[in-house]
């Protein structure tokens, strides 16, 4: 018997491929999810289990595995494809069996010869490879593509069932096949890293007299770095009867699997991922996401006639405000023939002198939050006033702001027509 026990050991730290149980992402393969956030609950079957699939000692992708249903919620990988042979040898993982055995994906073949597991336990814990023979209209459709992973060996690893369900054969090689090979592609030119989340919501029909679910809907979600900044996501989803895939938002996506599970609010990613992008859509963390509306502004749109008089206009006004003092000359950004860069140095001369001299200094900085597109005409028109500019000069300024009429639509959202606040700008 230990002889036995001794053999079965050493047969597990020869085998190539590892697929480990875990109890939960919270902890384990947080590198295949943004930010290390996995989804949060409200995707968890009745039965999970939590799987970092690997193969050759390293790790691949992430499944969340439904036991009741044989097949998995999602499974979530980094995205990076490449040419290549595809594999044609199916794995199953031992470990749904039992914590007992080897964290190991293998072959059926191999647990039953060399481990003699028996074909019903192995099935009672998981889809074989019998249960997706015969099938009619369907076929094995993988979570994971082999095709998002750059060589052999991570190919390989996405050839477990785990990462099966049945598909409907056209989406699999229509739609849907368009989407892994071309809209991937294309949607990911200039992202540092992609992270993918690609899922299967359980529908009502089964294949394999009752034993395997065959999902109502596919769907997957994406969320690119393009650097440190800027983030752009999208997402998909198919009914698994039909040749046609929807694109969506993140957070349209998010809305239709919580209405689609019914088991509370679903989020896939790290809420730094952008929920309300437009079709190429980013969110850069200092200036603001392009689905939020509070972060645009009005274009100038005037002609070019208008354009002349403006810096006409503009030129008195400018002279005028300097020679009555109403720009200080410590105001260098806004007077003719300085710079900002000598108001730099002139600051950096008196902030760095006491210190040289064995003193301190003290200074506070305040930054307004869109000064200029946020302050009202009103007080716009004060300060001018105050310093003696004619009515003339200044009832052209007014007519340009309140007058004009302009709205801006943004994603089925108009903004107002005569904004009593800021300007155009540009």
């Amino acid at each position: 018997m230990l002889r036995l026990l001794l053999l079965q050991v050493l047969a597990s730290c020869l085998w190539l491929g590892h697929s480990e149980v875990v109890k939960s992402f919270e902890t384990s393969c947080l590198q295949f999810f943004f930010r290390e956030i996995p989804p949060n609950q409200a995707l968890e079957p009745q039965k999970p289990a939590w799987i970092c699939q690997c193969y050759k000692n390293q790790y691949y992708f992430a499944t969340l595995y439904d036991r009741k249903m044989r097949i998995p919620v999602y499974s979530a990988y980094i995205y990076g494809p490449g040419p290549g042979k595809r594999p044609n040898t199916w794995l199953v993982e031992p470990q749904l069996i039992s914590p007992a055995y080897p964290k190991t994906m293998e072959k059926e073949s191999t647990l039953l010869n060399q481990y003699n597991v028996s074909l019903e336990t192995l099935s009672q814990s998981q889809a074989i490879l019998h249960d997706y023979k015969n099938l009619t209209g369907l076929n094995r459709g993988h979570l994971n593509p082999n095709g998002h992973h750059h060589d052999y060996n991570s190919r390989m690893a996405t050839f477990t069932l785990t990462n099966i369900v049945p598909q409907d054969e056209k989406l699999n090689g229509g739609a849907w096949n368009n989407y892994e090979q071309q809209t991937m592609i294309r949607r990911t030119q200039g992202c540092k890293t992609t992270y993918v989340i690609v899922g299967a919501v359980p529908g009502n029909n089964y294949i394999a007299k009752g034993r395997v679910n065959k999902p109502s809907h596919l769907w997957s979600a994406a969320c690119c770095m393009v650097d440190n900044n800027y983030i752009k996501a999208w997402a998909v989803i198919a009914e698994n009867d039909r040749n046609q895939v929807e694109l969506l938002t993140l957070g349209e996506l998010e809305d239709t699997l919580t209405e689609l599970y019914g088991r509370g609010q679903v989020s896939l990613f790290d809420s730094h991922c952008p929920r309300e992008s437009l079709e190429f859509g980013h969110c850069d963390t200092k200036k603001g996401c392009k689905e939020n509306l509070g972060d645009y502004r009005r274009v100038h749109l005037a002609s070019l006639p208008r354009r002349v008089m403006e810096q006409i206009v503009l030129s008195v006004i400018t002279w005028h405000i300097q020679d009555s003092q109403g720009i200080s000359p410590s105001q260098q950004r806004f007077r003719k023939g300085t710079s900002c860069l000598e108001n730099l140095i002139s600051f950096d001369d008196q902030m760095t002198g006491p210190v040289d001299e064995g003193g301190g200094r003290a200074s506070v900085y305040l930054d307004f939050h869109k000064a200029f597109g946020t302050v009202s005409h009103g007080i716009l028109m004060e300060k001018p006033s105050a310093y003696g500019l004619q009515r003339f000069s200044l009832g052209w300024d007014r007519n340009s702001l309140d007058v004009q009429a302009q709205r801006v639509l943004v994603n089925g959202a108009t903004s107002s027509c005569r904004p009593t606040s800021g300007g155009p700008q540009g």
